[in-house]
């Protein structure tokens, strides 16, 4: 089989030598069979309800279009990626599927009105009626903005559009009604504020107040605004999936658990530490089984002992919030002996504080791996 394969594409032929577009949920590589693997669905559902999901033996090509997929006849094998698939399908239900259709017609649909759009928020900020009589700070704030961007709107100078920027983000960081979110957003991509830095920030800061709502739709921004090759991208679909894996996002009914993998997976290729660690988390905290503790172990091990220290600290400050996954990372780096000593603690000590919430955890995780 020759398939056509991009970052989060396949194309493959099914059965009756149709041409299906797939999306590609991961890759991984066996160090037991050293051969590299390939999951992916194309998205229609069983009879249970399930995702259909499916994996390959993957072996990249010299060129483009030459990668080669295989199916996978080895009995071992065949158990180890049937368990790893039965666990997927049984995390990814319908509804996740249905909920990310549901965002992607949003998405298309807000494109294809943007116009509309824009002029439907013009008519509601000339509506808006003025009140006299004592407002809450929140008010008086959104109140505020309108008001400098009815006066100031048609100003083309990059200083006056700067200044509206700078006080949307001063609203925006605490602003947690969702109509004035939207509008606000829509607002700033009016002016021409669409650079994926900015957003990033705003994330970064948002998140610092816990405003949930205004980090995620700032990230998922940064995220679709920044340019092709990029240095920043990996950073910037790592936060957002930290704000999914953690359910730190505007509303945690519709979190799309599938969407996680996916942020990282390129991060995790280029073996950024954060991506690294995010991932190992996933598996380990969302899933939890067995071997997804060991893939959990397994991917502490690539991190580069030399790029460890902001991931340090960032979830020592999580464990002093009293979270228990700040321990685990610390744990694992001891493991590993990426750090000498961890300031939450031992190893003994901080594997009994994982245990008491994650009693999941396998038992060798409370010693060191050998060396090579």
């Amino acid at each position: 089989m020759m398939p056509e394969i991009d970052d989060s594409k396949i194309m493959i032929k099914n059965d009756k030598d149709e041409t299906v577009e797939c999306d590609v949920l991961f890759t991984f590589e066996s160090e037991e069979t050293h051969k590299s693997y390939i999951v992916y669905t194309d998205n229609t559902v069983n009879k249970e309800g399930m995702t259909n999901v499916y994996a390959s033996i993957y072996k990249p090509g010299k060129g483009e279009n030459e990668s080669i997929l295989e199916p996978i006849e080895n009995e071992k094998e065949l158990a180890v990626v049937d368990k790893i698939l039965e666990e997927l399908q049984e995390s990814i239900k319908k509804d996740d599927f249905m909920n990310k259709d549901r965002n992607n017609h949003e998405m298309e649909t807000l494109d294809s009105s943007k116009m509309e759009e824009l002029q439907q928020n013009e008519e509601w900020i000339s509506d808006l009626p003025i009140v006299n009589g004592k407002k809450s700070t929140e008010e008086l704030a959104f109140d505020d903005i309108v008001k400098l961007i009815k006066e100031e709107k048609n100003l083309q100078d990059s200083t006056d559009k700067e200044k509206i920027s700078e006080t949307i983000t001063t609203v925006l960081v605490r602003e947690k009604n969702e109509e004035h979110v939207n509008t606000l957003f829509s607002i700033l991509n009016d002016i021409g504020i669409n650079e994926s830095s900015y957003f990033s920030m705003l994330g970064m800061s948002a998140y610092e107040l816990k405003n949930f709502l205004v980090a995620e739709k700032a990230y998922r921004t940064a995220v679709n605004n920044v340019e092709d090759g990029s240095m920043m991208v990996t950073g910037y679909k790592n936060n957002l999936a930290y704000l999914i894996r953690r359910k730190e996002i505007g509303d945690p009914n519709k979190r799309v658990v599938k969407e996680i993998p996916i942020l990282l997976r390129d991060g995790v290729k280029q073996k950024d530490t954060f991506s690294l660690i995010n991932m190992a988390l996933f598996w380990a905290l969302e899933r939890g089984k067995e071997d997804d503790w060991e893939l959990a172990d397994k991917l502490f091990g690539y991190i580069n002992q030399n790029d460890i220290n902001d991931a340090l600290q960032w979830w020592q400050e999580v464990a002093d919030s009293g979270e228990v996954e700040g321990f685990l990372v610390h744990l694992f780096m001891l493991r590993h002996g990426k750090v000498a000593g961890s300031p939450l603690g031992n190893m003994d000590e901080l594997f009994k504080c994982v245990k008491k919430e994650y009693p999941g955890i396998l038992e060798k995780m409370k010693t060191v791996v050998p060396p090579f």
